[in-house]
């Protein structure tokens, strides 16, 4: 059966104006829930990346009998010397020279870069050297805060104990 030439087809005004309101009133509860679900995973996103380069430091270690460790490092090729994470870290055999040093017969295993400028990681210690039987020097817990800085509330922290093992709040470090 054909249409009636004279059917109306589409929208009229007024159903068109109420979709838009409803699509507005939506988006305008929607959008700052997504907006904070978004800088929320991308907290837990560098978390899991710091405590990741734990673990594989830890089985390093264990794989290859040596020790292993991690430093705060701008370059990607030696320790900074500073407990300032967000600029990257290196993961590296440490099995030569001094301990907590890039040196000549170390192998740099994995770098990663610098956090997003809105990011903050600091941690208690310089580096942290883990030896194949899963124990980590310096002695006992090391702790290390990452912190949002356009949300104070948007942070995480990090505890690796002496036995190599880590725990994560979302609390400020004591």
């Amino acid at each position: 059966m054909k249409a009636h030439p004279s059917a109306h087809r589409g929208f009229s005004l007024m159903e068109l104006m109420f979709a838009i309101a409803v699509l507005a009133i939506v988006l305008g509860i929607g959008a700052p829930s997504f907006a904070r679900m978004a800088r929320e995973n991308r907290v837990t996103t560098l978390t899991n990346d710091f405590v990741t380069s734990f673990a594989l430091a830890r089985s390093e270690s264990a794989r290859r009998g040596m020790p292993v460790t991690i430093c705060a490092s701008a370059d990607g090729s030696s320790c900074s010397g500073g407990v300032d994470y967000a600029t990257g870290w290196i993961l590296f055999t440490d099995d030569v020279g001094t301990a907590g040093q890039v040196d000549v017969g170390d192998e740099v295993l994995d770098a990663v870069p610098a956090l997003p400028q809105t990011f903050t990681l600091a941690g208690s210690q310089p580096f942290v050297r883990f030896f194949p039987n899963g124990l980590t020097t310096p002695a006992g817990n090391k702790t290390f805060q990452l912190q949002n800085t356009q949300n104070a509330e948007l942070v995480r922290c990090m505890t690796l104990s002496g036995i190599g093992r880590t725990s994560t709040v979302k609390a400020v470090c004591p």
